[in-house]
């Protein structure tokens, strides 16, 4: 519950964020964890209960994977017998979690592109089939859309997939969407969710690397593709992490080889801004999110297509506050959160310049709203929030790190804490 409060200006552990359209790239850096056991491109790989999970891909002497590789960020080390290998070894597959299980969907075996899917049940560590998609796919993505898992484009054979399929969980059954491709089939191209919309950008069609961006919002009346932009420079098979409205595209495959390219779209104004270059150009590398730290994972480098097992992250400034640009001082300020790190609840001090609608959110690592605080109206003034380390449905967290984020319509603000049982 908040409530108003005349608080005296807090002169120490202040953050006040400056105005102005994010600039992740003033704080970027990158550094590197411990390799793979193995060496893998097109690899799948998910976040789950605070570790990386990377499933099969191609390996040297094009030998396909089945086997699964689990990072522990506590001791930065890599296990390939903690998850029990899966059936069909692929590559160029897609991984999701979705309610507490991993979907392996599709990707290709050293000759033929797969329509199969595989679910791993983490609690028991076992594997099991699950229903065929309607569509043999390789380099095409899977996303959470209206509680569903959405698969979007790839390629079967030297075909473009035009179908959207979603998994109907309760008939352990894909069916088509209303919506399809149309004119927009892709593979291996970046893509990401933010608010039920889905975002793709670049991808391989006939001809190689495309750098149109498109959005589209399956669960609307009149759903269509909107074009909203184009990359500087034709990409695919690249890696993509979304950390709340921001989406990372990195590396790929350009007209002219392999990128080390670093873009970020804003999806409020529509904007692509510049991160910090890779080291190396890569492509065909797997990615996850780890604690708003993107790990990018093998994949292919040099002309020659050399097979690697090395593991970057990359790690941005989220730290910013997105607002547009108004006259005078209009910002607010997350003052402070303490005691940070906590146990059993924070408290956060914050000032609202301007009436309007505040909404509050906490997200976890991997930047998933796990509890509504607020969504009310509110007087300039200062406020304070607790938050009880427990989620929408009143289940307590996990120790680690968490972000609170505060959104009114002009801006946003995300603060890191971290709760320790």
């Amino acid at each position: 519950m908040l409530w108003s409060k005349n608080m005296k200006r807090i002169l120490t552990a202040v953050l006040i964020l400056s105005a102005g359209l994010f600039s992740p790239a003033a704080a970027d850096e990158w550094s590197t964890t411990a390799r793979l056991n193995i060496p893998r491109a097109g690899a799948a790989a998910v976040t789950y209960n605070g570790k990386i999970y990377v499933f099969g891909g191609k390996s040297v002497n094009n030998n396909v994977l089945n086997s699964v590789e689990v990072y522990d960020p506590l001791n930065e080390t890599w296990s390939i017998t903690e998850v029990a290998s899966f059936k069909y070894a692929r590559y160029n597959a897609t991984a999701i979690v979705w309610k507490d299980k991993i979907y392996l969907i599709g990707g290709r075996s050293n000759n033929k592109v797969m329509e199969k899917m595989e679910v791993y049940d983490p609690a028991q560590n076992m594997w099991s089939k699950a229903h065929e998609m309607h569509n043999e796919r390789e380099g095409h993505s899977a996303n959470i859309l209206n509680d569903h898992i959405y698969v979007f484009g790839g390629r079967k054979s030297s075909d473009y997939v035009d179908d959207i399929e979603w998994y109907d969980a309760e008939n352990s059954e894909w069916e088509e969407a209303d919506t399809d491709m149309e004119d927009h089939s892709r593979a291996a191209h970046f893509n990401a969710v933010y608010e039920n919309t889905y975002y793709m950008f670049g991808g391989y069609f006939y001809g190689g690397p495309t750098n149109t961006i498109y959005k589209l919002r399956p669960d609307s009346s009149n759903a269509a593709w909107t074009e909203i932009g184009r990359l500087d420079t034709p990409r695919a098979y690249g890696a993509t992490a979304a950390i709340d409205s921001f989406i990372f595209l990195i590396g790929g495959e350009t007209n002219s080889g392999k990128s080390t390219l670093v873009e970020i779209f804003n999806t409020g104004d529509g904007q692509l801004s510049r991160g910090k270059d890779m080291s190396t150009a890569r492509s065909g590398m797997a990615v996850a999110l780890l604690e708003n730290k993107i790990f990018i994972i093998g994949g292919y480098t040099g002309s020659s297509n050399d097979i690697v097992d090395d593991v970057d992250i990359y790690t941005p400034d989220i730290t910013a506050i997105v607002e547009y640009p108004r006259p005078g001082p209009q910002t607010f300020r997350l003052a402070r959160a303490y005691p940070n790190p906590f146990n059993g609840r924070i408290r956060m001090d914050f000032e609202i310049p301007l009436s309007g609608t505040v909404q509050i959110d906490i997200l976890n690592s991997m930047g998933q709203k796990i509890r509504r605080l607020e969504n009310s109206f509110f007087r300039p003034g200062s406020y304070s929030l607790f938050w009880d380390a427990r989620d929408n449905r009143g289940r307590f967290v996990a120790s680690g790190a968490y972000f609170v984020l505060i959104r009114t319509r002009e801006q946003h603000q995300i603060l890191k804490i971290t709760y320790v049982k």
